[in-house]
């Protein structure tokens, strides 16, 4: 029964591990971002894993949360209002409506999945210091 259970586990986060990679590649139509501000408290918090949908032609409307690209780089912020084509956002956890008004957004953030981008963040501290070991680079 242990065993079972054992590649049950391993072979589900294989199929993860797959999955994020074909979709961080541009195969599938997802991608996962990591949150790393508190700008969508109390609905998101810092550490948690967005899963967003992406493509060219997404239909947006006044509450989405959506991905786009600001001045700062890519932003997770929720749909405000949408007037004359030009999409207005804002995060929850803050007082005033974006500067930057949209003419499109990048992709549809269909969940968030709690902590996971803290596990991650320990996998790529991992392998930058594997990668720098290997090279002969002293990590820090």
């Amino acid at each position: 029964m242990k065993k079972n259970l054992g590649n049950i586990l391993f072979f589900s986060l294989c199929g993860i591990l797959v999955l994020i990679f074909l979709s961080q590649i541009g195969i599938l139509p997802i991608r996962f971002i990591y949150l790393y501000s508190g700008s969508m408290r109390p609905t998101y918090q810092p550490g948690d894993m967005a899963v967003v949908f992406v493509g060219n032609d997404l239909s947006v409307k006044p509450g989405d949360v959506v991905l786009f690209q600001s001045p700062v780089g890519a932003t997770i912020h929720r749909v405000a209002a949408i007037e004359n084509g030009l999409i207005s956002t804002k995060g929850d956890a803050n007082n005033i409506i974006d500067d930057n008004k949209l003419n499109k957004v990048d992709g549809k953030v269909l969940l968030a999945i709690p902590k996971l981008g803290y596990v991650f963040d320990l996998f790529q501290i991992a392998l930058r210091n594997f990668v720098n070991a290997f090279r002969g680079i002293k990590a820090g």
